[in-house]
């Protein structure tokens, strides 16, 4: 079982699009250290020309940064005299924002031990406003020998408006000393936790915050008041220390809160993300990489049963609910899309509900969004990628591997846009020459090449090559779907009612809860294999790695 939580700053992630921070235009004036003399922006050194660390730290226009270069004292080594209480304080006072704007929002689960859970912390400011908020995140990931929060081994990360992107800091606790932490800018372990999988080429994919459960009910994090705790435990040992009441007590914050500034995040992770497609030359590579997310599970997020109830997110992907939405006015006739749960049945024991289950992620969802509203694709287009392999709502190989196979093809033969042409000219003949597949014989045929949609369930290589052969030959009209099942032409309509027969059938079945904790544990097993910031998640048997196990 892994013995370090993932989640926040080297555990946690970045974020995209430009919000000004809670004071006016934080952060957008840098001081180069080079010619500063105030001993307190420069540690009472005058001699700082050419000092890596300060030279570096003056190109960062991030709150952080700011705060670092002009308030912190710290030294041309990067020493400061500090601790995470007084970090808040000091960028709650530079920011604008009243004390009783903080929030401290609390993750406790065995992670951080490997045994008795204990907490994490996440600390936002000028949380009354989210988009705000999600300009500053802090958090304490480990704990003190005698189990009290360590307030100077901090991860930090801020909105850099300069360059549309988050600024990642790491404070260790200076050993031997009270008072010290030395700082390390943008540390190299951050980007395995914040981008996406480790077997997915992730070529121009930015860092994001990662919340782990980002629907009710919110595993692991204080949900109280605004809802029941799902299994949020912190023992009295930890809540009597000093660093607890100073930290976390006086600003407990709660999950739902919490979601809101995350969601805020993704959307400036995305909104930036998408301004390359602006970008000249138009860049292939670039633009394959802007179609990637629709393709492949980059993010993963976790649902929970609750009240007997599941989100339908754990049998279809998100994103086909999501672009139904955009068609035709959004109005469609099924549970699946109105209602957007399964119901697995109530149980006698809350407890014995089935929790973290794997889900494509939700900045991915928003992404496909924000990518037809800025018209990069039509709704249409991204609907057709979603009806292949739609029992696959996470981890498709299939779908993924259409873009992995294009994504060789187009590295060897790019395509030439015309001269003066921006990156977005080139996503939907990229989009066109992903969606293609080989026949028996060879050549390769367009999955869009026709008005119907083409779907799938269940695909894999060898219904593949029917479909692909199908196409060829013009006998499409021979693929007849069963209700719920098989590989056909069909239109909107005909592909919500498969989906909507899909769904009653898996409420119907009596061995539905066998069956989703099937699904749970084999998605468990993927996550942690190739997602270095996938939570703790108990009972998971058979994963490939040793130490994934218990």
């Amino acid at each position: 079982m892994k013995m370090e939580l993932r989640w926040f700053g080297c555990g946690l992630v970045a974020l995209g699009l430009t919000l000004a921070a809670c004071g006016d235009d934080a952060g957008q004036d840098g001081v180069d250290p080079a010619n500063n003399t105030d001993d307190a922006n420069n540690g009472g050194k005058a001699d700082e020309i050419n000092n890596p660390f300060l030279d570096t730290l003056a190109t960062h226009q991030d709150p952080l940064g700011q705060w670092l270069r002009e308030r912190s004292g710290i030294t041309r080594e990067g020493i400061v005299q500090t601790d995470y209480v007084e970090i808040v304080l000091a960028l709650a006072d530079q920011e604008g924002c009243s004390v009783q704007d903080i929030s401290t929002f609390l993750i406790s689960d065995s992670l951080i031990t490997g045994a008795e859970p204990f907490p994490r912390t996440v600390t936002t400011i000028c949380t009354k406003d989210p988009a705000a908020s999600a300009e500053i995140f802090l958090s304490m990931p480990e704990a003190t020998e005698d189990g009290d929060l360590a307030l100077r081994t901090i991860e930090m990360f801020a909105w850099d408006p300069s360059v549309r992107t988050y600024r990642f800091y790491k404070l260790h606790a200076v050993e031997g000393s009270d008072t010290e932490a030395e700082v390390e800018i943008e540390p190299a372990e951050c980007a395995q936790c914040h981008t996406g999988p480790t077997d997915l080429d992730g070529s121009f994919m930015p860092m994001a915050p990662v919340m782990n459960e980002l629907t009710l009910p919110w595993p692991h994090w204080n949900s109280q008041p605004d809802a029941e705790n799902h299994s949020f435990i912190v023992g009295d040992d930890v809540i009597e220390k000093e660093g607890y009441n100073r930290s976390v007590a006086p600003w407990l914050g709660t999950a739902p809160n919490l979601e809101q500034i995350i969601r805020k995040g993704f959307e400036k992770v995305n909104g930036a993300r998408l301004r390359a497609r602006r970008n000249k030359p138009a860049d292939p590579e670039v633009a394959m990489s802007l179609l990637r997310p629709l393709f492949c599970t980059e993010r993963v997020n976790y649902v929970t049963e609750d009240g007997g109830n599941v989100l339908a997110s754990a049998y279809i992907d998100e994103g086909l609910i999501n672009m139904y939405s955009t068609i035709d006015g959004g109005v469609w006739p099924w549970a699946w899309y109105n209602d957007r749960k399964v119901r697995i049945g109530t149980l006698d024991n809350p407890s014995d509900a089935i929790d973290m289950i794997a889900v494509r992620g939700a900045i991915d969802a928003d992404y496909e969004e924000r990518l037809v509203s800025v018209r990069g694709l039509t709704a249409d287009q991204v609907l057709r990628v979603k009806a292949l392999d739609w029992k696959s709502p996470a981890f498709s190989d299939f779908r993924c591997n259409l873009w992995r196979t294009a994504m060789d093809r187009v590295r060897i033969s790019p395509p030439q846009a015309e001269e003066g042409a921006r990156t977005l000219a080139l996503l939907a003949p990229l989009y066109e020459e992903i969606m293609t597949l080989p026949t028996t014989d060879g050549p390769r045929v367009s999955l869009v090449g026709q008005e119907a949609i083409l779907t799938g369930d269940l695909l894999d290589d060898e219904s593949a090559y029917v479909l692909a052969d199908a196409i060829a030959a013009g006998t499409l009209d021979e693929l007849a779907c069963q209700a719920d099942a098989g590989i056909c032409a069909t239109d909107l309509q005909g592909l919500g009612t498969m989906v909507d027969a899909y769904i009653q059938g898996v409420e119907a079945n009596p061995d539905i809860r066998a069956d989703l904790l099937d699904v749970r544990n084999e998605r468990a097993c993927l996550t942690t294999d190739f997602f270095p910031n996938s939570p703790d998640i108990p009972n998971v048997l058979g994963c490939s790695q040793e130490d994934d196990q218990e």
